[in-house]
């Protein structure tokens, strides 16, 4: 051998014994709990189109009976986490019998978009034109889009249907009430046309303020019109309810608690949204045969099994809608969370000059996670963007008792605060292993494509 070659092979020796000694070290001086974490930790490996592939859906959701599958997100205004989401619920359709979309969104408003997804009825932009900038969308339109082509080569029974589940705001427009109840069943219609418009003809009712009577009032209006309803569904010559009727019936429950959630919010009272919205859910899932099982669609914290959450969030410390699914469920329902560390989301902010919400604007996140936060070891992971199965974590590793602490964790409803730091904490924070089964996180994410009446438009515009 040349003494060229030698060298060059001495090179060679040295650089890989550097190479493999650096890399122990590294690794020897991860904290435990990057090292666990890095264990654990499932890779995300995005299908051509989209964002997580089949075969690590099935790496993570095996678990069997599950009745409800429940798909939180981090931020409302991230195209990343909607489309990850999408895949999800794409798999969920496939291969393990989800029949419905419950999705954070009031009922009535829904009735439309089933309609389309159901039957092709209707212009899908013009049915989401008006909407809030979270569901008028690019986003949300491909979804729905293909829930419709899906829908198009099935049998009836076979189909998959798109359900609100919020009621929050129906009393803003009673009329609508009589408007669904006339395309639902004519006859009902015209027999409760009187309540129906002295119901209409309240307009927008103004709750600041409203005194007791008033609101008792408006209450036994609704309560005679379901009286009613009740009365001519009864007197049919059937023993089960038609899906059309038990729509009507369902209606008229969510105009109903909207008034009381008005009611109680202008005027400082306790609200029990997320209780309402766990009703609602588990009214959805009985639509369906026992063999089915469905998905909702919400923000993290209303998903997560927490209870009495922080009453800034949630008054007088009610507790997440999450946590009625799994005292009602336990473990039939499963919860998927996300997380971000940065990137850029849709939001909007309080204008300093008018007081008001501004335009939905990009907001651009790059402030590092705190320490002791989630969010902070999830930086440290080997991966970018990772599954991890909380369920899976073997309790005496370093990894769950740090999991196992209520910890700061990074969300943004529809709103941003200003300051990033102050999304860590207040109802954010929480004990990650009692809160999700599931968590997919993502290192950077990016905002939503909103659409129909919206235009983006910068902060300084």
């Amino acid at each position: 051998m040349s003494i060229g070659s030698k060298i060059l092979s001495a090179v060679l020796i040295i650089s890989l014994a550097t190479f493999f000694c650096c890399k122990k070290r590294t690794d020897i001086n991860l904290s435990p709990e990057i090292r666990e974490l890095n264990m654990y930790a499932i890779e995300l490996e995005p299908e051509q189109a989209g964002i997580v592939s089949d075969k690590i859906l099935n790496r993570v959701f095996t678990a069997k009976g599950t009745k409800i599958y429940g798909l939180g997100e981090a931020a409302h205004g991230s195209s990343t986490l909607m489309g990850l989401k999408s895949d999800i619920f794409r798999y969920l359709v496939e291969n393990k019998g989800c029949k419905a979309i419950c999705y954070e969104f009031n009922y009535e408003r829904s009735l439309e978009i089933d309609d389309y997804v159901i039957n092709g009825t209707g212009n899908i932009d013009s049915l989401i034109y008006d909407l809030s900038w979270i569901q008028s969308n690019k986003e949300v339109k491909r979804l729905l889009v293909w829930m419709r082509e899906y829908n198009s080569s099935k049998e009836e029974s076979e189909k998959v249907h798109f359900t609100g589940i919020d009621c929050q705001l129906d009393m803003f427009t009673p009329e609508r009430l009589q408007y669904n109840i006339s395309h639902l069943d004519q006859g009902l219609s015209q027999i409760i046309d009187k309540e129906l418009t002295e119901l209409s003809i309240t307009g927008r009712p103004e709750y600041r303020g409203m005194k007791e009577e008033e609101f008792k009032s408006i209450e036994a209006l609704i309560l005679t019109i379901k009286e009613i309803s009740l009365s001519y569904i009864n007197s049919k010559d059937t023993f089960t309810e038609t899906a059309s009727e038990s729509k009507i019936l369902h209606l008229i429950d969510c105009m109903l608690t909207s008034h009381t959630f008005l009611f109680n919010v202008y005027n400082g009272k306790g609200h029990k949204r997320d209780e309402f919205m766990a009703e609602n859910i588990l009214w959805a899932l009985k639509q369906y045969d026992d063999s089915s099982s469905i998905v909702v669609w919400a923000h993290n914290a209303h998903l997560c099994v927490v209870p009495n959450l922080d009453p800034h969030y949630y008054p007088e410390g009610a507790s997440s809608m999450g946590f009625y699914l799994r005292e009602q469920l336990n473990d039939k329902y499963q919860v998927v969370g996300t997380s971000f560390n940065r990137g850029q989301i849709i939001a909007v902010e309080t204008d300093t000059l008018t007081g008001k919400d501004t335009a939905p604007h990009i907001i651009y996140i790059d402030t590092i996670p705190p320490e002791g936060s989630v969010n902070r070891l999830f930086e440290s992971a080997r991966y970018k963007n990772f599954v991890l199965d909380l369920r899976n974590i073997d309790t005496g590793t370093k990894l769950y008792t740090y999991l196992d602490t209520i910890r700061p964790f990074l969300g943004v409803g529809d709103f941003y605060i200003g300051n990033t730091l102050a999304h860590y904490k207040d109802d954010r924070t929480v004990n990650l292993v009692e809160a999700y089964d599931i968590i997919f996180h993502f290192k950077e994410i990016r905002p939503l494509n909103i659409s129909g009446k919206w235009v983006l438009k910068t902060k300084s515009e």
